[in-house]
């Protein structure tokens, strides 16, 4: 029992920490109360998985951070929650291939440096236009 109370304590203790700090979850919130934004932080760092709201509660983005810059794979909603935008970032930049959608088509573009880079492909009710 003595282990279990002891290594309860050091993950604790230890678990949360690196030499930057401490790893908190934070949120923030709208003036009329609604969830704004929600994530981990590290002092004032974005790390890891967020979400950011709009002021009606659907979200907004979500997506992963790295060293405070968007990295990995992120989606873009609409204010009623459908998917607008998808796609990669590195280091804070759009890269490789990002897909919009409109009602009744989506667009396929390449990225690179957060600039178009190449073609984009546009499909209309599931057919290359």
């Amino acid at each position: 029992m003595k282990f279990v109370v002891l290594s309860l304590f050091i993950f604790l203790s230890f678990g949360n920490h690196n030499d930057d700090g401490v790893k908190l979850y934070h949120k923030d919130f709208y003036d009329n109360g609604n969830l704004k934004a929600e994530g981990w932080l590290m002092a004032t760092m974005k790390l890891d998985y967020w979400y950011f709201y709009y002021q009606n509660g659907i979200v907004k983005s979500k997506g992963e951070f790295k060293n405070n810059k968007k990295h990995g794979y992120w989606y873009v909603y609409d204010t009623f929650g459908n998917v607008k935008t998808e796609g990669h970032f590195s280091d804070g930049q759009k890269v490789s291939w990002w897909i919009s959608y409109t009602e009744n088509s989506k667009v396929e573009t390449q990225f690179s440096n957060n600039m178009k880079n190449g073609f984009s492909l546009h499909y209309r009710n599931g057919k290359l236009h």
